[in-house]
């Protein structure tokens, strides 16, 4: 993901965080509050639809268009047969 203006933007986390009092997983969804362009270590802050309020990188997620959009293209090669 690139350094694009994300502020206000719903995303969805991509990774599994190793942090065992976390409670964020793998899909949690989220809106993006902070955008920190200095350089430092957690560049995005995101408050999460669970509640948590965690930064993350640009790599540990995706917006949540493209994560429907590569969703419905997964499920559009799948054929269903009505009899």
């Amino acid at each position: 993901m690139s350094c694009e203006n994300l502020m206000g933007k719903r995303v969805e986390l991509v990774v599994h965080l190793k942090d065992q009092y976390l409670r964020l997983r793998r899909g949690e969804r989220g809106v993006v509050t902070g955008q920190f362009r200095d350089g430092f270590n957690v560049p995005l802050r995101v408050l999460w639809d669970n509640g948590t309020n965690w930064s993350v990188h640009y790599d540990e997620i995706q917006l949540v268009e493209e994560a429907d959009r590569s969703v419905r293209s997964a499920g559009a090669g799948a054929r269903v047969s009505v009899s």
